[in-house]
Order: structure tokens, then sequence, then C-alpha cells
């Protein structure tokens, strides 16, 4: 089936920026919903079990105005730092296997086209360069977005 011919085959390089926009969805819709997810996993009770901690443990200890540690726990700040920390690895190690699996679909659908398909379609290199660079674009965009969402 030939593809129809249409103003927008004027738009120089219309395909790839196409490729581009398409990857750059993927990877932000995928890494934005993980972290919408991973927020509504962690639940409003747990935030608020943790002020409640936070606040009996400043009450305790109001003279130690420097948060630091005692031998009964961990300081306020300290567990807040090492979520934190936490959270911004999980989301990177989400973002970096979105990407990659992007890139690798990409790839594999260039390849499939260029040898599966009986020259009815063909594989482009360009196409990929796009998928790739617009998976990263995604990713560029989504990471400080998924990091808002994480620390409402």
């Amino acid at each position: 089936m030939p593809i129809p011919d249409t103003p927008l085959n004027q738009v120089r390089f219309f395909d790839k920026w196409t490729h581009l926009a398409m990857y750059a969805a993927l990877v932000l819709v995928i890494v934005l919903e993980n972290a919408i997810r991973q927020k509504k996993k962690g639940g409003l009770n747990e935030k608020e079990n943790d002020s409640s901690k936070c606040l009996n443990e400043k009450q305790n200890n109001s003279s130690n105005y420097l948060n630091v540690p005692d031998n009964e726990g961990c300081s306020c700040r300290a567990q807040r730092l090492s979520k934190h920390h936490s959270s911004n690895q999980d989301e990177l190690k989400t973002i970096l296997l979105t990407l990659a699996t992007a890139c690798a679909m990409g790839g594999l659908i260039e390849l499939a086209q260029a040898y599966l398909t009986a020259g009815i379609r063909s594989g482009d290199w360009l196409d990929f360069a796009a998928n790739a660079a617009g998976a990263a674009l995604g990713a560029i965009i989504a990471f400080p977005l998924a990091r808002r969402i994480t620390t409402l």
C-alpha cells in the first residue's frame, strides 16, 4: 500500500520530526505514569506517620537544635534526605531503563522494516536516530517533572 501524498510531505524531514515527537511522548508518558504510581504507592498515611514521628522527635530533643541523631534513632532531616536520595535514584533508574528500552525498540523496528518486509518497507538509520533523539528529549523533560510529582 503506497503512502498517500499530503501537503505535509512538503515539510522537510516531516517523518523524522514525527519519530522524534512520538518517542519523546512515549518516554514522557511512561516516566510520569511511573512517578504517579510511586507517589500513590507511598500513600498519604506514610507521609503523615513520618511527619508525626519527626514532630515527636523534635519535642523530645528540643535542646538538640542541630537535629543530630542520638542513640535511639536517626534525625528527621536524615530520614528526609535518605528518602529523597532513594527516590531520585529510583526515578533515574526508571528514566534510563525507559530510554534504553525505547531506543532498542526503535532500532528493532527499523531492522525489522529493513529485513523482514520483503522490500515493501525500508529501514532508515535516520529514523532510528530520530527515535533515539526523541527518547532522550522525553527523558530530559521527564526527569524534573517526575521529581516534582514525587515530592509534592
